[in-house]
């Protein structure tokens, strides 16, 4: 599969990303990995949010220091519609997901929460 931009990026094959993918499907019926990023394409409050860039990718590798850089990014996130599936889909899609702030969580939570879910799978 090729991923056009509005597509989100092409999923890291493994076996991790597809239960990843079962988890977010649970209960929603046949969603694709196609059709959860376009769904949070269009519902996510962050591309109009009107809060600085650099809000949204925080320097600090400490997540409690990285939250403070980011305080205006995850006061959108608090609200969003998407929350939930933000921070799934970075975690499914490491290679982009990686950085920034998704769903309310900075890298350093994410990066944590994923270790902890590898060590399961």
């Amino acid at each position: 599969m090729t991923a056009s931009p509005s597509d989100g990026p092409e999923p890291i094959p493994g076996r991790h990303n597809q239960a990843a993918l079962s988890v977010l499907t649970f209960g929603r019926g046949p969603d694709t990995d196609q059709a959860l990023w376009a769904r949070l394409i269009r519902q996510a409050q962050c591309a109009d949010s009107g809060v600085d860039a650099d809000q949204w990718f925080p320097v600090s590798t400490n997540a409690e220091s990285a939250a403070g850089e980011a305080a205006d990014a995850l006061a959108v996130c608090r609200s969003c519609q998407v929350r939930s599936l933000c921070p799934a889909l970075s975690l499914l899609h490491w290679d982009v997901g990686q950085y920034g702030v998704w769903g309310g969580l900075v890298a350093a939570d994410r990066a944590s929460l994923r270790r902890q879910l590898l060590e399961v799978a």
